[in-house]
């Protein structure tokens, strides 16, 4: 959980067995893979691994220096969810309070967008390969572009939240054009027609708080 430190060495090996590389990972939490990749959110960084044939590679990429805070008071801010694209060339991830982390696995460039607005733990994921959704804290969605880092108008979706603040976590999952936010304190998901500006579609009621989509 968040509030343990866990340790991880990663061991990197050649074809022949042989240790290549050697990288300590502190703190962590969240992780991604994809074919032929895999990424692990560190204290300081993100920890990117890839294979090569028969060899892994691994690169430690610092997190870019953000004028922001952990929500969790854990200290800097830092990634503790990573998604990746589906071809695994990039991976996102909220960074701090409220930015957006993007990072190309494969040069390990990484760049932080301000939303200017707190960012849900598990609500950032891919729309499509050039564009994000993104829940902010004040109950809004956002589309975010990563081709121009620009933000559209905000659309109300939930009542504003504090992370942390009730248990499980407020989620956001994308199928297909269609978007679902799941809200557990009002024991609902909303699902969002994505085909267009965003717009609820349908509300779904449980008798029970909606715990992890998937």
């Amino acid at each position: 959980g968040m509030g343990v430190a866990g340790l991880l060495a990663d061991l990197v090996a050649s074809g022949d067995g042989v240790t290549a590389s050697e990288h300590t990972c502190t703190e962590t939490h969240g992780e991604a893979t994809w074919a032929g990749g895999v990424a692990v959110a560190c204290r300081d960084g993100v920890l990117l691994l890839d294979r090569d044939g028969v060899t892994w590679r691994a690169r430690p990429v610092a997190y870019p220096a953000v004028d922001d805070t952990d929500p969790y008071a854990y200290g800097p801010a830092r990634a503790w969810v990573l998604q990746p694209s589906e071809d695994g060339s990039t991976l996102v991830a909220p960074l701090g309070a409220r930015h957006v982390l993007v990072l190309d696995a494969a040069t390990g460039a990484a760049r932080a967008i301000d939303l200017g607005v707190g960012v849900a733990t598990f609500g950032v994921a891919y729309l499509d390969h050039d564009r994000l959704v993104v829940l902010g804290t004040d109950g809004a969605m956002r589309t975010l572009d990563l081709t121009t880092d620009a933000a559209s108008d905000p659309t109300p979706v939930l009542g504003a939240f504090e992370e942390g603040e009730d248990l499980p976590y407020r989620m956001v999952v994308v199928s297909a054009d269609r978007v679902y936010v799941s809200d557990p304190p009002g024991r609902r998901v909303l699902e969002l027609d994505a085909s267009g500006p965003l717009r609820q579609a349908r509300e779904l009621a449980f008798d029970a708080s909606p715990g992890y989509l998937t």
